[in-house]
Formats: C-alpha cells, structure tokens, sequence
C-alpha cells in the first residue's frame, strides 16, 4: 500500500522489482497448532490455484487439531498427494486429538447430519502422513518479579514448539546412534561385498557366453538343415484320427478346430526334434514312429531317459511351466517320425475349451515331475 503522503512502502518496491519466474519453484509451508491447521487449507488453495509442474508444494505441521471429516481428508489426501504433506502429532500432545469423537448416542446421529445452529456434527480426522513422536518435552518459562528478581526454566508442556523441536532432534540422534554400528559392519564388509558381486558378475558372464554359444550352435544346425533337410511339413491332411488317439477327451468339433490349426511334420531317423535347453514354445504329439528322451550332462554325455511313440506327446512339461526344454527328443536312428505341432496359442486354446483334455495333461504333468525325482 501507499502511505499517506503518496510515497511508496518498502514492499511495494520490493514486489514491484520482482521478476516472471520462469524456473518451477519449491514452496515449503509449515505451522504449529492452530497454524498448522491454517497451513493445511493453505496448501490446498495453492495447489487448486497453480499447475503443479509450475509449482512444487510440501508441508510439515506439529501438534495440529484434526480439521474436516472423513471426506474431506480423502479429497486432501486426493489432491496433495502421498508424501507432500506431514503431520508430526506428540502421543502425549491432546491437541492432535482434537476435536474428540461425539460420545454415545450422538455418535449413532453423525450420518444423518446432525446440526447445531450452522455447524454440523461429525467424526473428524488428520489429514497428510503421520509421525508420530512422545514425550513431555519443556516449555520455556521466563517470570519477572518488578526487575528485583527473575526466574529462568522450564516446565512439562507436551504441545509446545519447543517440545516438537526438542523430541525431533532426540529422535533425530537416536537414529543416528542407532545406524552407527549398521554403518560400521557395512564399511568393514564392503570389501567382502564387492568380491561376492565380482564373482557374481563373472558367472553371469560366463552363462551369457554359455548362452551365446549354444545359439551359435542352434544357428549352426539351422544352417546344416537349409543344406540337408531332415524333416519336411505336410499340409492338406486330415489329422483328426491321430489327434483323437492322444486326446480322447476333445469332442469332434474341438478336433476339427484344432487339426486346422496344428502343423504336421515328418522328421528323418536320428534328427533332433527339441534341443535341451531351448525355449519352451510348442507341444507334440506322436502320430506315428518312436522318438528317444535324452538328457545331456555338464560333461557332454547322454542318458536315456525314456522311448515314447504313437498316441503320446511331449513339450506340455515346458509349456505349463514357461520355462525352457529340460531334454533332448530326437528320432530313433531306424524311425522316420510323424509330429502334430501345436503353438503355444493352440494349445492354451486347447486347454480353455476342453477340461478333460486339461485334466489329462495336468495328471501327465504330475507325473513327470514325480518320475524326474
């Protein structure tokens, strides 16, 4: 404002020689009681006033009374948001209890909006996250008897400044005291750490290399296959009668839905059909010949596991789990071998629409896991 004499105030000249902010400022609040009740409705307005890229808000607020319903704290929380606004309540401070819950029976007439004059009757709450702290705290005291004597000290008063003051920075040592020793253990270990993420580091180097390898050598294979195909693909044969032989539980409509989808591929004697370790991504069935189960070792050897032929299946062990191939399947060296090959969309189809057929490869699947142990 001006003064009376037209000249302009301290102020005005300081408000008036402030420039645009074109940056996004950081605005902190923060209140003591009755303030900080203040402070919680400041905030609110500021935030429903300016862009929130424009303008960053947090507040802090001690020994605060409760200030709206619980709607009203749900549309605070809304706005403000998680971590932008905290109320620091003493356990032994009153005021943040405040106003108390409406005693029996008035508490049964709440929903119904009970009035008194202008002022309507509710269950208030605290709005922002909590922290809490306890303890009596001290209150400054300064009495001056006519300047012949005056006394200094103090006396317990939970809900002062002072108090809130005084129990953080308490608070604030204890923890400090407390991750002293936590700090100390991770300096002394940090060495050791940093050896166990070493070799870790180098493990997972040689796994990636692993990796990398066993792709060169399915690259490798895919390449001899171009040059000397060992399987071909059958198209426009029915295989409704071979699907039928595996999976007895599809009805006929099922079957001719699936025998359209699922792929028929005839492998030479000796071609491998999976390789151990490759992506789980279809499931086969036998429609006629015999295949070999191997599992390869570390070392490089091979064991037989098992030999499967017409009518039964495999894959459904990798696909149900997601994981990758836990063994070789290769064409016996005297068997050319016909496949059905189903993706892994067929087959989850397949699964939703019939339960028999679910139910079959669930028990298959237990039964799997309980032979490989």
């Amino acid at each position: 404002k001006r003064q009376s004499d037209g000249t302009i105030t301290k102020l005005e000249q300081l408000l008036t020689s402030l420039a645009p902010v074109s940056h996004r400022l950081e605005v902190y609040l923060g209140g003591h009681s009755l303030g900080g009740s203040l402070a919680d409705l400041c905030i609110l307005s500021l935030r429903n006033q300016f862009d929130p890229d424009r303008l960053s808000l947090k507040l802090y607020t001690f020994g605060t009374p409760k200030i709206g319903n619980l709607f009203f704290v749900e549309y605070y929380n809304s706005q403000i948001g998680k971590g932008f606004s905290y109320r620091v309540e003493n356990a032994l401070d009153s005021a943040p209890k405040s106003p108390v819950p409406l005693p029996f029976p008035l508490n049964l007439l709440v929903g119904s909006n009970l009035g008194v004059g202008e002022a309507y009757l509710e269950n208030y709450e605290g709005v922002g996250d909590p922290h809490t702290i306890i303890g009596l705290g001290s209150q400054k005291v300064s009495l001056n008897f006519g300047g012949a004597m005056e006394f200094l000290g103090g006396i317990p008063f939970p809900h002062s400044f002072d108090t809130y003051i005084q129990l953080l920075e308490e608070q604030q040592k204890l923890w400090i005291e407390f991750l002293r020793p936590v700090k100390t253990i991770i300096s002394d270990s940090i060495g050791q750490l940093l050896q166990e993420q070493n070799a870790e580091i180098e493990e997972q180097s040689q796994q990636q290399i692993q990796t990398l390898q066993r792709s060169l050598d399915e690259l490798k294979n895919q390449v001899r296959a171009i040059q000397n195909p060992q399987h071909e693909e059958i198209v426009n044969t029915d295989c409704q009668e071979e699907l039928a032989v595996a999976l007895p539980k599809l009805e006929p409509q099922q079957l001719a839905k699936i025998a359209a989808r699922v792929k028929q591929v005839i492998y030479e004697p000796s071609s491998q059909i999976v390789r151990q370790g490759d992506p789980s991504d279809k499931f086969y069935i036998i429609a006629w010949g015999e295949v070999e189960v191997v599992v390869e070792t570390p070392e490089g050897k091979t064991h037989l596991l098992r030999q499967i032929g017409k009518g039964e299946y495999f894959g459904e062990l990798g696909l149900l789990s997601q994981g990758v191939r836990t063994a070789t399947v290769r064409a016996k060296a005297s068997d050319r071998v016909k496949v059905l090959v189903f993706d892994r969309e067929t087959f989850k189809m397949m699964l939703c629409e019939s339960q028999g057929t679910a139910t079959q490869l669930a028990y298959s699947f237990g039964s799997r896991i309980v032979a490989q142990r």
